[in-house]
C-alpha cells in the first residue's frame, strides 16, 4: 500500500476520531445542561455515571492538548498510538455501564426521539434528542478507535514513522493521484 493511500486512510479514520474526541464531552456538557434546566421532571439515573463519564470525556482530549502543547506533532502521534488500546478499552467499559444506566432516563419517550410523540414540553424532546446524539457519538467513539486499532495492526493506517513524510522529498512519479 503506498505511502499516500496510507495517509489518506489515516485521514478517513483519524479525522472523526478527533472530531469524537472534543465532541463526546461538548455533548456531555449540553445534556447536563438541559437535563438540569428542566423544570418538567427531567433528571439523571445516576448523576455519578454523569459526572464520571464527564470526567472521562474530558481527561482523553486533556491529555492530548498537554501533550500537543509541550511536543512537537510527532511525538503527540506516539503518545496517541500508544495509549489508544487503554483508551479504547477504557472507554468500551464506560460505554457500556453508561448506557445501561442511562437506559429509560427520558421514561417513555423512545431513543429516536419522533416529532409525532406526546412530550410533556419541548425541552424533554431536546434532551431527548441531545441524549441520542450523546450516546450515538459514544459508540461512533469506539467504532472509529476500533478500527484505527485494527488497522493500526495491519498497517493500513499511516504509523508515526509515516510522518516524516513531504511530498517535496520525493520524485513527482511517486506523487501521482489516488488510484482506486
Amino acid at each position: 500500500m503506498t505511502i499516500v493511500m496510507k495517509s489518506f486512510l489515516t485521514a478517513v479514520l483519524g479525522i472523526p476520531l478527533v472530531i469524537l474526541i472534543l465532541l463526546c464531552p461538548i455533548l456531555e456538557i449540553v445534556k447536563y445542561n438541559v437535563f438540569q434546566s428542566d423544570d418538567d421532571g427531567l433528571k439523571f439515573n445516576s448523576k455519578i455515571i454523569e459526572y464520571f463519564y464527564l470526567a472521562a470525556t474530558l481527561i482523553i482530549p486533556g491529555t492530548l492538548i498537554v501533550t500537543g502543547l509541550g511536543h512537537r506533532i510527532k511525538h503527540l502521534a506516539e503518545k496517541f498510538n500508544k495509549e489508544l488500546i487503554f483508551v479504547l478499552v477504557y472507554w468500551t467499559i464506560i460505554a457500556i455501564i453508561y448506557t445501561i444506566i442511562t437506559n429509560g432516563e427520558i421514561e417513555d419517550v423512545p431513543f429516536t426521539c419522533p416529532e409525532n410523540h406526546d412530550y410533556k414540553s419541548p425541552n424533554i424532546r431536546k434532551a431527548c434528542f441531545v441524549r441520542s446524539t450523546n450516546l450515538v457519538c459514544m459508540w461512533l467513539f469506539v467504532g472509529f478507535a476500533t478500527l484505527w486499532e485494527v488497522s493500526g495492526y495491519f498497517g493500513i493506517v499511516s504509523k508515526v514513522e509515516d510522518l516524516e513524510y513531504t511530498f517535496l522529498a520525493h520524485e513527482p512519479e511517486e506523487r501521482a493521484p489516488l488510484a482506486v
